[in-house]
């Protein structure tokens, strides 16, 4: 009853202190969706609120960066920034990359290459087409749900705000179905446009 009670006040206060810093970076195309972005905020809040430990997602969309020494330079730029112990989940649109780095003092929290493999790379679609702002949610959010319990696991404390294992994966479900419905959708258009041009000839 009282650690319920301890989540639903942080939760109160959580909105006010959510203004004062921002754990996804460089979202201004809108890569992530809104409801993601809430999530990461709430959760990344949540866990330096607790531990001191920073985790940011970088959503690298207006820079190309299509080669490996290009991506490393910036993301050392944007940890010369950032004050330990922190992790960045970017992810680099033009060149559909995926990083993950970990200050040094951090390195021993989670196995990078597990997240990689076992929780976004099931979910990266075979074609750029598909990479719409659902499907980038669906596999970035997964992976940042998984890494941000195990940051708080090291730390001996558990996330209020981070989706249990069961909702976790309801909710990369419902994404990649809202993104299938709309698929269908537009090909049912498509289709009847098409059918309509014919009948007129």
């Amino acid at each position: 009853m009282f650690s319920r009670l301890k989540g639903l006040i942080f939760c109160l206060f959580l909105p006010i202190s959510l203004l004062a810093q921002s754990f996804v970076l460089h979202n201004q195309t809108g890569l992530l969706l809104p409801k993601a972005a809430l999530l990461v905020q709430a959760v990344s809040h949540e866990l330096y609120a607790k531990t001191g430990f920073s985790f940011y997602i970088d959503m690298v969309d207006t820079h190309p960066l299509n080669t490996k020494q290009e991506r490393k330079a910036y993301e050392s730029d944007v940890a010369s920034k950032l004050s330990s112990p922190y992790a960045v989940l970017f992810f680099f649109r033009e060149a559909k990359k995926i990083e993950i780095i970990l200050s040094p003092n951090a390195q021993n929290l989670f196995d990078i290459n597990q997240m990689y493999f076992d929780y976004i790379a099931p979910l990266l679609p075979e074609k750029d087409t598909d990479l719409t702002p659902e499907r980038i949610s669906a596999f970035l959010i997964n992976g940042y749900s998984e890494i941000a319990d195990r940051i708080a696991d090291g730390y001996g404390i558990k996330l209020e705000n981070n989706f249990p294992p069961d909702n976790q994966n309801q909710f990369v479900r419902v994404i990649l179905y809202l993104m299938l419905i709309s698929l269908v959708g537009l090909f049912v258009v498509v289709y009847f446009f098409k059918g309509k041009n014919k009948g007129k000839k």
